[in-house]
């Protein structure tokens, strides 16, 4: 994340705790970075799709999206189901 922040990406960090969210983005903020933070919680499908249109909507695009939340699925996120997520919260 701080990579492609230095790279002069547009970082959302994204955490179920928004306070750690906002301390992560504060820090990249200090640095120069371009960075947001949101609340999410990645169990919760309705809130991933919120959460993508939205900063879609307001960043014109998203290009790249990882998921660093204790879930070990080996596939490309794009062709994922949220099935895939819940049989991990199982």
């Amino acid at each position: 994340m701080e990579q492609l922040a230095a790279y002069g990406a547009r970082v959302v960090v994204a955490d179920i705790n928004f306070y750690t969210a906002q301390q992560v983005a504060a820090d990249l903020v200090r640095a120069g970075q371009r960075v947001e933070a949101i609340a999410l919680d990645v169990s919760q499908a309705a809130d991933v799709e919120r959460a993508v249109s939205d900063v879609a909507a307001r960043h014109g695009r998203l290009d790249y999206m990882f998921n660093n939340a204790a879930v070990a699925v080996a596939e490309d996120f794009r062709d994922l189901s949220p099935e895939h997520f819940a049989v991990c919260l199982m």
